[in-house]
């Protein structure tokens, strides 16, 4: 709740935001806030994957672009948190970065 207030706080006052940059950055905190309950941050596995790449193949053409924007930098400010990077892989499906390989492989200890 406190980092919440913090970050809001910090959004609001930031004046050389442009409005439509500002509505973004709070519809954002609060689709964060709204997906808290369904998070799992305990298994950070859950976050593993290109998201990206699964946008690709799974959107629905009924989905909301901005809806699935703001989940997007959901998942991806989570992926930062969590791996300090972007998951990313190639067209074959394997991991871009050897330290998310690493890193991988680490969780999958867990």
């Amino acid at each position: 709740m406190i980092l919440r207030q913090m970050i809001t706080y910090k959004v609001k006052t930031m004046a050389t935001l442009d409005k439509r940059i500002n509505k973004v950055m709070n519809d954002l905190l609060n689709h964060i806030w709204n997906e808290q309950e369904l998070d799992d941050i305990n298994k950070p596995r859950r976050y593993l994957y290109d998201r990206m790449d699964w946008v690709k193949i799974n959107r629905s053409e009924r989905e909301d672009n901005y809806s699935v924007a703001l989940e997007n930098l959901r998942v991806l400010i989570y992926q930062l948190g969590l791996f300090q990077q972007h998951i990313l892989t190639d067209v074959e499906g394997n991991l871009i970065n050897q330290q998310t390989k690493s890193r991988k492989e680490h969780l999958t200890e867990n």
